[in-house]
């Protein structure tokens, strides 16, 4: 996974974006702050078979994201992070990466 210090600010200042995931039967959740306003959202999550999902989604007019993942997703304990698409130089995807959230489904 990347690096996702949440102390570290992003290339360029601002907020570094941050998510919390929490299992609200039937539903999981994401909510998050930090993200570009109005701009998509990249939610990405590993299941207990190391398989990554990608999911998009967009950030609300104050940056926060508010999503609900498909109920699809294997159970088991999920790593879920998320990005806003803004490059970081300094992981190895390029891009600025949320903390990664572990929740079991």
């Amino acid at each position: 996974m990347a690096d996702t210090d949440p102390e570290r600010s992003p290339p360029g200042g601002g907020e570094h974006p941050t998510i919390a995931a929490d299992r609200t039967p039937p539903q999981l959740r994401v909510t998050g702050h930090g993200f570009l306003p109005r701009h998509g959202v990249t939610i990405r999550v590993l299941d207990p078979e190391d398989t990554t999902s990608y999911f998009q989604y967009v950030a609300d007019g104050d940056g926060d994201l508010d999503a609900r993942l498909p109920t699809t997703l294997p159970h088991g304990t999920l790593q879920i992070s998320a990005t806003d698409d803004r490059p970081d130089p300094t992981d190895d995807t390029g891009r600025l990466w949320t903390n990664t959230d572990t929740l079991t489904w």
